[in-house]
């Protein structure tokens, strides 16, 4: 039997925003000054500092980095950019994702294919949220699968509707894990923030559309994304 879950936004983490904001505000300055300094004594001593101290030196630099990165994403979250429509051709949006993911994660020898019903989708989205949907969820589907699976990108127009589907063979989700993970926060990889697949439900709802996530009959693991086409000249 097939298991089925949507993607919803948190209402309770948007209510939280504004405080989110002011909260990552401030670790950033902090940030700043730590990554600043870090610089500062980093270039002042690289004659005379110990190899032990600038390994210490560089790791303090990364896990700054990381910590931004980490910020940015949250933000992301709670308190999204405004929806800005242009008419994008979404086959070109998902292979440049689909190939950016690859080359990133070196998985070469995965199997890749496209099944799009038109040769060109054109539709009124936001491509610089829609390119953080596709990468997050593409980049998930590469993090479970292994060597010789299959991903799979298809899209077509249904009505006043377009759906983008991504697939991967391999092992299903099991439907504990599958009822969760969408939440924010949740990851079944150590080391992982986990915010990804809920930043992409929220750029979904955002644009008035749906994720659900499913395991299908065949065992392939399926994200269905569906986006609605807005009224010419009206954003969301």
């Amino acid at each position: 039997m097939s298991s089925i879950v949507e993607g919803q936004s948190s209402p309770d983490k948007i209510s939280l925003a504004e405080l989110s904001g002011h909260f990552s505000h401030k670790l950033r300055n902090s940030l700043a000054v730590i990554v600043t300094a870090s610089d500062q004594l980093s270039e002042s001593s690289r004659t005379s500092i110990l190899p032990e101290d600038r390994d210490l030196l560089e790791a303090i630099i990364g896990a700054s980095s990381k910590l931004n990165g980490t910020i940015n994403r949250f933000l992301q979250l709670v308190d999204p950019p405004r929806i800005r429509l242009e008419e994008i051709n979404i086959n070109e949006l998902c292979r440049v994702e689909a190939d950016r993911a690859l080359e990133n994660l070196n998985l070469s020898s995965i199997n890749y294919i496209t099944d799009f019903e038109e040769p060109t989708l054109d539709w009124e989205i936001d491509p610089n949220l829609i390119r953080t949907l596709l990468s997050n969820l593409i980049t998930n589907a590469l993090q479970n699968m292994s060597a010789n699976d299959q991903l799979s990108i298809s899209t077509k127009r249904n009505g006043h509707q377009s759906t983008i589907t991504i697939s991967n063979s391999g092992p299903g989700i099991k439907p504990e894990i599958l009822r969760s993970i969408f939440l924010p926060f949740y990851s079944t990889r150590p080391g992982q923030l986990g915010l990804g697949l809920s930043i992409a439900a929220r750029i979904a709802s955002d644009h008035g559309g749906t994720i659900l996530a499913e395991n299908d009959q065949t065992g392939n693991v399926n994200f269905i994304v569906t986006l609605p086409t807005p009224a010419k000249g009206r954003g969301f």
